[in-house]
């Protein structure tokens, strides 16, 4: 997916993600100028923490959500980029866990969604 992304005014920063995978699919992104220089990542976006992917709530069973992330050994995330807007979101993968897991785990995991503003993508 590619997405330009305004920076000031006919300025604009090219936003490329690669995602790679059949089953377990990971995603990668690289930031350019218009002139095709490649930006530091950390500059325009900082990725969130695996702990912000899972839903919590005053009702969350703090020790049931431990075992389940605990499952999680391998995290792969990927990453969507939308046409009709400046909106990321990042996505945890459910990873290799047995079928009665696999919906418990889904349904514990939450996209965490960006917007990209001033020049940098902002967790919304």
């Amino acid at each position: 997916e590619m997405k330009l992304l305004p920076v000031r005014d006919s300025i604009y920063y090219i936003c490329l993600v690669k995602t790679y995978g059949e089953r377990m699919k990971e995603s990668t992104m690289t930031i350019y100028t218009s002139e095709w220089e490649r930006l530091s990542l950390e500059e325009v976006f900082t990725p969130p923490v695996y702990d912000d992917y899972w839903k919590k709530n005053e009702h969350t069973d703090v020790d049931e959500l431990k075992r389940l992330q605990a499952l999680q050994d391998m995290r792969f995330i990927t990453m969507k980029l939308y046409p009709d807007s400046l909106r990321l979101d990042c996505i945890l993968q459910v990873g290799e866990v047995m079928d009665e897991e696999r919906e418990r785990v889904g349904d514990m995991l939450q996209p965490i969604t960006f917007y990209w503003k001033e020049g940098c993508f902002v967790k919304r």
